[in-house]
């Protein structure tokens, strides 16, 4: 503990006129210092601070220095409440003006920022009452992802679109959606006329096209969307795009092979999915599902441990954009966690909502329906959430990596299959040991029986 400076002794002698005061304090004495210098030297800066306040308060006195008097007053306010920026802004400025001015301007692009956001909310939640999409509107009232809600609009649109001009209507959503000339000459020659309109949305919008395998610029095959006219799907763009655009080509020996095994996969899943490249795909989904719950689980049990303050938010915000699942330009930290919590439990919907790993998951209807509602961001975030999430999260991808490696041991064993041990290893998709990954002690009791 610091030592406590003797006030009363160190005014002693000192005359009761205030100017004298002053002037006694800072004189030297033998050693060079005053008594404020002799009390630095001991080694007692947080004491000296509080010897000046104690000092200027006996003498009458403020003794404080410009910057720390607008420091304490600074303390007062939020930076966040735009009521209180622009007497922060005025106060900075009395100390050191560049310095205002920069704050200025960040104040002023936050502010915009929110603007333009509360702006694009509520034109998507009027847009979603008009299209009687009664849960997106909610969605985004409760704070809900956009992005999301903007995608489901979009579709209803092109869904409205298609039924009330048929041929032409699909033209048109092919075009805005990039998928090239073969698919529109195809369409105008009635080849999509089978389809119902959400069919055929499913289609256009990569949801239900033929997976082909493809090399990246690295050499390694990933499964990719492809439509009638050779485009893949960029799920980034939610558009259709050359392979070369995204630095791929096709493997098609690799399709081949794996395609021709289709049915010791629809064995294994009883039935649930008919294609391993779909299965893969899962995998894949499950492993970036995995990373991100063992990086951020002991930022979790921060957040419940702390009560998922300031600083809980602004570490989600940090790690969110590391893992690409945040905006790099995203700067409101109360939005980013809930986009954040969102995102993920969206990421487990995708592994899960096809059925394509089956239904040993050990995941319940209730789970689904939390997954559901947390992504509508409907809801709190909690210590049990938290740990459901975490625990839900965990369960589902592990299972899902687990049926893909199942499933390519058997293909490898099967005689003739032609899958070499090249192509089945980077198929492979490495599950982390128990004893490298394991789920928080906390979350344990949400595990099923």
């Amino acid at each position: 503990m610091a030592e406590q400076i003797d006030y009363a002794g160190m005014l002693t002698g000192i005359s009761q006129d205030p100017n004298q005061q002053i002037k006694t304090l800072l004189s030297k004495g033998q050693s060079g210092l005053g008594p404020i210098g002799q009390a630095v030297q001991a080694g007692r800066p947080a004491g000296l601070e509080r010897a000046r306040k104690g000092l200027g308060g006996l003498m009458g006195k403020d003794l404080r220095s410009p910057a720390q008097k607008v420091q304490e007053q600074l303390q007062q306010l939020n930076p966040r409440d735009p009521k209180d920026q622009p007497k922060i802004i005025e106060l900075l400025s009395t100390v050191d003006q560049q310095k205002a001015f920069t704050l200025e301007a960040q104040f002023e692009a936050q502010q915009k920022e929110a603007l333009a956001k509360d702006q694009r909310r509520s034109t998507l939640v009027t847009t979603a009452n008009e299209l009687g999409l009664t849960s997106t509107a909610e969605l985004l009232q409760n704070g809900g992802d956009m992005d999301k809600a903007a995608e489901q609009i979009r579709k209803q649109e092109e869904k409205d679109v298609v039924s009330k001009q048929g041929r032409k209507g699909k033209i048109a959503v092919a075009k805005s959606r990039k998928a090239g000339k073969a698919v529109e000459e195809a369409i105008q020659r009635g080849e999509y006329d089978g389809l119902s309109v959400s069919e055929f949305i499913d289609v256009i919008s990569g949801e239900k096209a033929d997976l082909k395998v493809f090399n990246d610029a690295t050499g390694i095959s990933k499964p990719f969307r492809v439509n009638d006219a050779g485009k893949v799907w960029n799920n980034e763009t939610k558009k259709w795009v050359f392979p070369s655009e995204l630095g791929l080509t096709q493997a098609p020996q690799v399709s081949k092979v794996l395609s021709q095994q289709n049915s010791i996969v629809e064995k294994l899943t009883e039935g649930s999915v008919d294609n391993f490249l779909e299965l893969n795909e899962k995998a894949r989904a499950a492993e970036t599902v995995l990373i991100l719950n063992k990086r951020s689980t002991e930022l979790m049990q921060e957040g419940i441990t702390s009560g998922f303050g300031a600083s809980f938010q602004l570490n989600v915000l940090r790690l969110g954009k590391e893992l690409g699942i945040l905006p790099t330009t995203m700067t409101d930290q109360v939005a980013a966690t809930e986009t954040f919590i969102a995102t993920r439990a969206r990421q487990v919907l995708a592994v899960l909502g096809s059925g394509a790993v089956g239904t040993g998951t050990g995941i319940s209807d209730k789970d689904i329906e939390f997954l559901k509602e947390t992504e509508a961001a409907s809801i709190a975030l909690d210590a049990e959430s938290i740990q459901r999430l975490l625990r839900i999260e965990e369960q589902a991808s592990r299972y899902a990596i687990s049926k893909n490696n199942e499933a390519l041991e058997r293909l490898k064993n099967v005689a003739g299959s032609g899958l070499d041990a090249n192509t089945a290893a980077s198929y492979y998709v490495p599950l982390p040991e128990q004893g490298m990954y394991q789920t928080p002690k906390a979350a344990l009791k949400y595990l099923q029986p």
